[in-house]
């Protein structure tokens, strides 16, 4: 459905959009050379009266039901060339690209800039951090997409495989930090720890300091989502993840905040079992 509809300004509007109606607002956009947005999801508003041309780029595309071979004929023939070599359709191309190459720079930094401020709330990156340390930004975010593919694709023991081949020579904070992206998520950390144990487990091995820095991996992860803090941490202590002595450090640590807080029954437990 197409109209035309005055608010403060005329604008044309294609409604009921079936498809990828982003792409289709940007052909419009780089063809009419007007600006333009989205209304949801199926509804494309350009700026100005252009009804005319919006149909027949329409009727050109293939988008429209019901337009006999004469209309889209005649279409064709105003809009100047349907094999979108012509001047005007070249030029609407050379626009596609470069709006493409765009909005795809557009989400790289959005990307970028969400894996840096993740890194450093997981204490990967100084709050001084320079391009290296946005670059190593990335690499967690890369390094936890292609472990969590490995999952998907080979099971948890052969990513384990992959993983700790890949792993060597990497900065060991990026590694630990990538690891947990790709093992957990907010709230299954829960349930989540036994089947990941195989991946993080060679890691820590039983070492007090890499258990120390694993732990406020998973703590960053709770406050984002729903499981008690203490439920958490004893999963890990139950998957082998953490000593129960490296737990007690690490809740000294964080006396007489939110964090010791939440804790302190899994530690009375402790108590309560020796």
């Amino acid at each position: 459905m197409i109209e035309e509809k005055h608010k403060h300004n005329y604008v044309t509007m294609v409604k009921n959009v079936e498809g990828d109606a982003k792409k289709l607002l940007l052909e419009l956009r780089n063809f009419i050379g007007a600006g333009g947005h989205l209304v949801g999801e199926t509804t494309v508003e350009i700026q100005g009266q252009h009804l005319a041309k919006v149909e027949d780029f329409l009727v050109m595309r293939g988008c429209l039901i019901n337009v006999s071979a004469g209309g889209a004929a005649a279409a064709a023939a105003r809009v100047g060339n349907q094999t979108l070599e012509g001047g005007q359709n070249k030029k609407m191309m050379e626009g596609l690209k470069k709006g493409k190459a765009k909005d795809a720079k557009k989400d790289a930094k959005r990307a970028a800039k969400d894996a840096k401020k993740a890194a450093k709330r997981a204490g990967v990156l100084p709050s001084d951090e320079g391009a290296g340390a946005a670059a190593s930004a990335v690499k967690t975010v890369d390094y936890a997409a292609d472990l969590k593919q490995q999952v998907m694709d080979n099971g948890v023991d052969e990513a384990s495989r992959w993983w700790h081949a890949t792993r060597q020579g990497l900065d060991y904070k990026l590694a630990m930090a990538a690891a947990v992206d790709a093992c957990f998520t907010a709230d299954g950390v829960v349930t989540e720890a036994a089947s990941c144990a195989p991946i993080l487990a060679p890691m820590v091995a039983k070492s007090a300091r890499a258990e120390l820095y694993l732990i406020p991996l998973v703590v960053a992860l709770c406050r984002e989502g729903a499981p008690p803090l203490g439920l958490t941490l004893k999963a890990l202590f139950d998957a082998e993840l953490c000593e129960e002595a490296t737990l007690q450090y690490w809740h000294a640590k964080v006396a007489a905040t939110k964090d010791a807080d939440a804790t302190a029954e899994l530690i009375e437990w402790f108590t309560l079992v020796n």
